[in-house]
């Protein structure tokens, strides 16, 4: 998994298929998961492209898993 964020349309074309293009489309509707997302840098719209923070999902599902333990 590369350690920089990647723009979603080119996303898996590395090999990488964890989240599934799918699941990061979906992460960018509207709602309280697309927030708490963007807050965590885990995605961002720029210039009106959405972007994946792999390092930054990475310790987004690490602060998760510490919360809930």
């Amino acid at each position: 998994m590369s350690d920089n964020p990647v723009p979603i349309s080119e996303w898996g074309k590395d090999g990488d298929t964890y989240p599934t293009k799918g699941v990061l489309y979906n992460w960018t509707r509207p709602g309280a998961l697309r927030d708490e997302l963007m807050a965590a840098g885990v995605l961002a719209r720029i210039n009106g492209r959405w972007l994946f923070n792999p390092p930054k999902w990475r310790e987004h599902c690490a602060n998760q898993y510490q919360a809930n333990s």
